[in-house]
């Protein structure tokens, strides 16, 4: 196998000996994170250590055994049907589990990788132009801006998994119209990426998670609970509501983390951004907001001007088609909305409030 690298391309054999002596010495630090996971990946540890995203909370440093990366790489390779000599494209940061990940099913799989700086909108690679890629991992930001500058690009990969953030309905539509076969994934650090997959359009669409051979789930006051041989004995208690169907299908509803008790009716945050999709053309999140009344309600958040977005009436059709509790009372319109370094959106309405348009 080979990995493309800038203007880097360099055989499996010398992997290690260029991460030790160009990659930590570049001045690109996606790179500099490339080169620091091979090294771990091939010191004498049998751990390698990875931080949370920190999503729901400060990130948390966890040891994974090598062993059970190496299983989840295969155990992926079987769901997309990856083999030797394939062509893969990693465009996630390798210092959390996601793009470190990617190096290890081109390691593990024996699969060509082109890796390319973590950026909102790709550009085809330079390496790639007149070939397939037949792998590759984004994020629903990354996808839609890539659609946005360089659609072909996207056309060009035969399949794309896509995590971090929910899929919305806007870009749901846009990749019915794909060549590439797209899938959502449900995974997280703790469970070494995806453990469970949909594909999101053309002929084997489906409308609910199945997870991959050898995952057993169950719940526990509607939390997903998750246990797989390469995690060890313990189960993974999520904080992730949802709905099973059968022994391996569910479909997700959104994280009790986020639920808005609203005097003592649970509001799901994600579900209510679902139904707002089709109306509001920016960036935005629904999250809990202070209420004597009730204790908490709903709050919508834009990444907008004020009175561009106000000017739409389709949002206020939207807001007033809502049931009376799920309607947010305030709208709050901010220049940015705040992420982690993985590009996950942050919900603390505290953030936001002071910075309000």
């Amino acid at each position: 196998m080979k990995m493309y690298i800038q203007d880097d391309i360099i055989d499996r054999k010398d992997l290690e000996s260029w991460a030790r002596d160009q990659g930590k010495s570049s001045e690109e630090g996606w790179v500099t994170d490339i080169a620091e996971s091979i090294i771990s990946w091939f010191d004498t540890s049998d751990t390698i250590t990875i931080s949370t995203s920190g999503s729901t909370g400060r990130p948390k440093l966890i040891n994974h055994c090598k062993e059970s990366m190496k299983t989840s790489a295969r155990m992926t390779a079987e769901r997309f049907q990856l083999r030797s000599g394939m062509r893969s494209h990693n465009c996630l940061p390798a210092r959390y589990i996601a793009g470190k990940m990617m190096l290890i099913r081109a390691l593990e799989i024996d699969m060509d990788q082109i890796c390319v700086a973590p950026k909102l909108a790709l550009h085809m690679p330079e390496v790639s132009k007149g070939k397939r890629i037949h792998f590759s991992a984004m994020t629903p930001m990354q996808l839609s801006a890539t659609l946005d500058e360089c659609p072909d690009f996207i056309n060009r990969i035969d399949q794309l998994i896509l995590g971090g953030a929910p899929i919305s309905r806007s870009l749901m539509m846009r990749i019915q119209a794909l060549e590439t076969r797209t899938y959502a994934t449900y995974g997280m650090t703790e469970t070494i990426t995806h453990i469970a997959t949909k594909q999101v359009n053309g002929s084997g669409r489906q409308e609910v998670f199945e997870t991959l051979d050898g995952v057993e789930i169950y719940t526990e006051d509607g939390n997903l609970i998750i246990k797989a041989k390469h995690f060890g004995s313990d189960p993974i208690k999520t904080t992730d509501q949802v709905e099973l169907i059968g022994d391996r299908q569910f479909r997700w509803i959104g994280r009790s983390d986020d639920v808005i008790n609203r005097g003592g009716v649970k509001i799901h945050p994600a579900e209510v951004e679902y139904k707002l999709s089709h109306a509001i053309t920016h960036r935005y999140i629904v999250t809990a907001e202070g209420d004597k009344g009730s204790g908490f309600k709903p709050a919508l958040v834009i990444e907008s001007n004020a009175y561009s977005e106000l000017q739409n009436n389709h949002l206020l059709q939207a807001i007033n088609s809502l049931g009376k509790l799920e309607r947010p009372e305030n709208i709050y319109f901010v220049k940015q909305l705040i992420e982690t370094p993985t590009g996950k959106v942050k919900r603390d309405i505290n953030l936001y409030t002071s910075k309000a348009t």
